[in-house]
């Protein structure tokens, strides 16, 4: 399954607010080029103490892709 967050600037905010143990989520794109390194970076962290991996994009990227490590999708 997949999360799009298009929330222009609130992307972090929703994210860290998904119920992520409570919903099944293979992969998650979000708009990460209104985010300042810093915090691209510290969301960064946490989709990757959540399973997640960057698959696509990154800082400033108008889409950044993250992916549940041992999802079958």
């Amino acid at each position: 399954t997949l999360l799009l967050v298009d929330a222009e600037g609130h992307d972090e905010r929703i994210l860290r607010h998904f119920p992520l143990n409570r919903v099944l989520v293979d992969r998650i794109t979000f708009e990460a080029q209104h985010m300042a390194n810093e915090r691209f970076h510290e969301l960064g962290d946490w989709l990757l103490a959540q399973g997640f991996a960057l698959v696509y994009g990154g800082f400033k990227a108008p889409l950044s892709t993250w992916h549940r490590i041992n999802a079958t999708t």
